[in-house]
């Protein structure tokens, strides 16, 4: 089994908060891991940066998205704990809980579709299906960009005059 994307651990994440209390997100972490039956092998791999654990940092991005939704709250540092709003969610889950179905509250659209400062024409990351973090699309462009500018480097030596 592969580590699932971000999205995947927003229901298995409220549910297992479901009671209301205020819980540590690191044991969080651990309980979700189980949950999950992620092998060793699945929680010990790490990040390009090599910083985290890339299971633990998907939930940590799950987290943060249905805190902007308002379905989760931090009562302080590393502490996490479900909303009315979501455990009303729990009371009728949808079959997929996703960003799409995140859209509909307010506070997340404000936060997914910010587009920068006014004045500021830069495009912001919009999408209906996204099933990356942050790192993972910073990864795949820098690779990207890596290979092309390996690419074109190779292009120009083969291009340039024998010494």
């Amino acid at each position: 089994m592969t580590v699932p994307d971000f999205q995947t651990w927003f229901l298995p994440l409220l549910r297992l908060l479901r009671n209301g209390e205020v819980h540590r997100i690191r044991d969080a972490y651990q309980i979700l891991g189980e949950e999950m039956q992620l092998s060793p092998e699945d929680r010990a791999e790490v990040l390009p940066s090599g910083k985290q654990q890339k299971y633990i940092n998907r939930i940590a991005w799950a987290r943060t998205y249905l805190k902007k939704a308002g379905l989760l709250a931090s009562p302080g540092r590393g502490l996490v704990q479900i909303t009315d709003r979501g455990k009303d969610l729990l009371g009728d889950p949808p079959d997929r809980l996703n960003v799409k179905f995140l859209k509909q509250y307010s506070e997340f659209r404000e936060f997914h579709e910010y587009k920068g400062e006014p004045g500021d024409d830069s495009v912001g990351l919009v999408s209906e299906e996204i099933d990356e973090t942050p790192e993972d699309i910073l990864e795949r462009v820098h690779r990207s960009l890596r290979n092309e500018l390996a690419e074109e480097l190779l292009e120009r030596v083969k291009q340039a005059p024998p010494p």
